[in-house]
């Protein structure tokens, strides 16, 4: 019987270790106390995440010496498949957890690991605090006209720098529905009233625990007028515009991206 091992991502806020480009899986014998339990593989191989601080990379094992470097979760998510990607945000939201929630929110008083979940008890009330997810939606929004089909992008204010392009996006509010959080960012953020929302899937974002929703939506009404504090430029793109000469897009591995791909893919299709 083939022996089964411990593994540890090794985690720096949004960074991960890695060899070769790819996050690196440190194999030891014992999980340090500080590790989390994030999933166990196909084979049946824990796997762990710990804080860089909290382990000494000098004593990995001969086979995986190599140049270590540590790689931002966004800069990976490309070369990542899904379940790659689920892995690293779970660690990284399991990890900010436990570092946010050292502390009871009710009495102050300093918590205890619970021994068999994910979450965190205070000895003093017995408060219960567990990691919280934060639903967003993000839609894509499409106009069809006499010409061509077009799709919606924003360039966002947080991303001055790269001048990207993407769909829109949003929180949550307190009592309200997946569909009518969309229909109120879209108005917000640019102006427009949609309709026939499709659900198109969803994806773990940790930024900082997100849950990212996606929708598909036609354009109704209304002339495009940006929020400025949110958002630099928006505008519909035909979607045969969209190649290397046209905006520069999310990178492969978000669930933006999937968006963008699957409009150019069925529409184009259509038109073809």
């Amino acid at each position: 019987m083939t022996a089964l091992h411990h593994y540890l991502l090794i985690c720096d806020n949004d960074k991960f270790a890695c060899i070769g480009g790819l996050p690196f899986f440190y194999r030891c014998e014992d999980v340090p106390a500080q590790g989390v339990k994030v999933n166990t593989d196909e084979a049946g191989n824990s796997i762990y995440a710990i804080a860089h601080q909290d382990i000494d990379l000098s004593q990995s094992p001969e086979e995986s010496t190599g140049q270590i470097e540590f790689l931002r979760f966004r800069h990976l998510i490309g070369s990542l498949d899904a379940l790659q990607s689920s892995q690293l945000a779970k660690a990284m939201q399991l990890l900010r957890f436990r570092q946010d929630h050292q502390f009871c929110s009710r009495c102050g008083t300093p918590t205890e690991l619970h021994p068999t979940e994910n979450a965190t008890v205070c000895p003093s009330c017995h408060y219960h605090q567990y990691p919280r997810v934060q639903p967003c939606i993000i839609t894509a929004i499409i106009k069809t006209t006499a010409d061509k089909p077009q799709i919606l992008l924003a360039h966002h204010l947080r991303a001055t720098d790269s001048k990207m392009y993407t769909v829109l996006a949003g929180f949550v509010e307190v009592g309200e529905s997946l569909e009518q959080c969309v229909h109120r960012e879209v108005m917000e953020e640019v102006g427009l009233s949609v309709s026939n929302l499709r659900y198109f899937g969803s994806q773990p974002w940790p930024f900082p625990s997100n849950l990212m929703v996606g929708f598909i939506a036609d354009y109704q009404s209304g002339d495009i007028s940006i929020d400025n504090n949110e958002l630099m430029d928006a505008q519909f793109f035909d979607i045969d515009s969209l190649n290397e000469n046209g905006p520069i897009i999310p990178p492969k591995g978000t669930i933006a991206y999937q968006l963008i791909e699957w409009v150019k893919q069925h529409y184009q299709s259509k038109t073809d």
